[in-house]
């Protein structure tokens, strides 16, 4: 297709943008009273003599969630099969093309079947992940009055007086029994993928339109429409209320703590563990691999609600971690070694063992064997885990919310109680800064690792 390297790149855009930013924003657009497409829309009506005082369209409802979350995940469904379209072989859509085929039947006929595991697989995978999502059902069901799993959970910790944490125990462990028989599939799935020969390796809608509605609210007091005459309105007065915010540099100092802290050591775990998992010889790798990827289908809220009961009980208990950076890293490393893991699997898959042994007849130790050689070999694929950890961690949102408290806060729930006070001109400036960080942090990480290739 024209331009396809511009497609590319805008598929990776939204992932500067945080979840709880890009409910905030579609709420700017399609609340029913004061959404900007809302009221275009009633503007437009009125010409044909339909008045309406609200709507036609509204965010705040099943639908609305089902449609954003749906909208959140077309990037990560793109990565996972982008690789696997590009490795299959195109022989056999030609051969279907030379017997006559059309291009829509060689498409339904021959592509989507060889392509079924990794379809599946990208299924299972995002279900999991919607069942996670915490962001899009506090911002938009609640108001609603309508709930899932992870913000129930969440209400009976921090809302209810006192906490039920036997509700939540109860309901997580629902969870986990429904994100067990998904990680079971999903191996299964993976597992069979090799029965189809000729796949070897591993929706386009760029989303610029929510994060230039934050950047919109952000310059403006109150909800203001998109015209030229208010362009004479525009100020920074977010921009300084969120600069002179209470504590904010010791906000900042502990987003920075968790978000590199979490990076680093779930990657360093994560390369033990790829490093065990692809070149041990022992019995129940298989399972060790699937422990590794439980967490991924385990809600934010839930690891939270664990590391809670953990904290209380010897030996977290001695170390008085509850309410410090510190919990929220253990707890972001859990989160986040899924993702970590199968990076540094698949890396270690492409490193020749020779190399290894090599140092191993030379005498050295395991570790240093993993220090020495392992680790500079595979310093392209750590360090790209790592921007990915650590900008996720910068922008993680359900799990602390479970776990901070005032000498622990981070910027997203700075941005979280802002827009929970009614301040959404503070949340928005505080967001679009966040937003600005994040892209910096990816196109730096870009460049590294690009720059780690070429050396290699």
């Amino acid at each position: 297709m024209p331009l396809r390297n511009l497609a590319w790149g805008l598929m990776l855009i939204p992932m500067a943008l945080p979840g709880l930013l890009f409910a905030i924003s579609w709420t700017f657009l399609l609340s029913p009273k004061i959404g900007f497409f809302n009221v275009w829309l009633r503007n437009l009506f009125n010409l044909f003599g339909a008045s309406l005082t609200e709507g036609p369209w509204n965010i705040y409802s099943l639908w609305g969630m089902v449609f954003l979350e749906g909208l959140r995940g077309v990037t990560t469904v793109f990565l996972m099969l982008v690789g696997v379209m590009r490795a299959m072989d195109a022989t056999l859509e030609e051969a279907s093309s030379v017997a006559g085929a059309s291009s829509r039947t060689t498409f339904f006929r021959v592509s989507v079947p060889l392509l079924a595991p990794a379809i599946l697989a990208a299924v299972i995978y995002s279900f999991m992940t919607n069942l996670e999502s915490l962001e899009v059902p506090i911002i938009i069901g609640v108001p609603a009055a309508i709930h899932v799993f992870p913000t129930y959970i969440y209400f009976t910790t921090q809302r209810f007086t006192p906490p039920e944490y036997g509700l939540a125990a109860a309901l997580s462990v629902i969870l986990i029994l429904v994100s067990t028989a998904l990680v079971f599939c999903y191996r299964r799935i993976v597992g069979q993928a090799n029965r189809f020969a000729t796949i070897t390796g591993r929706g386009y809608r760029p989303r610029l339109l929510p994060a230039l509605v934050l950047l919109w609210r952000s310059l403006f007091r109150y909800q203001t429409p998109l015209s030229l005459a208010a362009l004479e309105r525009i100020t920074l007065a977010n921009y300084r209320a969120v600069l002179e915010t209470r504590d904010i540099a010791g906000v900042v100092l502990n987003t920075i703590w968790v978000s590199a802290g979490a990076a680093t050591l779930t990657m360093l775990l994560s390369l033990v563990a790829a490093w065990v998992i692809v070149r041990g010889k022992f019995n129940g790798k298989a399972w060790l691999d699937s422990l590794l990827f439980l967490p991924h289908a385990l809600p934010g809220v839930v690891i939270g609600i664990a590391f809670i009961f953990l904290n209380a009980q010897p030996p977290l208990s001695y170390l008085n971690l509850y309410g410090t950076v510190f919990l929220i890293i253990l707890a972001l490393t859990v989160s986040y070694i899924p993702f970590g893991s199968r990076t540094m699997n698949g890396a270690v898959t492409q490193l020749h063992p020779e190399l290894e042994e090599a140092g191993k007849v030379a005498g050295s130790s395991w570790l240093t064997i993993l220090r020495r050689i392992v680790l500079p070999l595979l310093l392209p694929s750590f360090i790209a885990g790592w921007i990915w950890i650590a900008s996720h961690s910068l922008r993680a949102f359900s799990l602390p919310l479970m776990l901070v408290n005032r000498n622990s806060m981070v910027i997203s729930m700075v941005m979280w109680r802002m827009w929970d006070d009614g301040n959404a001109g503070q949340t928005t400036a505080l967001g679009v800064l966040l937003i600005f960080c994040l892209a910096l942090l990816a196109l730096i990480g870009r460049w590294l690792v690009n720059r780690l290739d070429r050396q290699q």
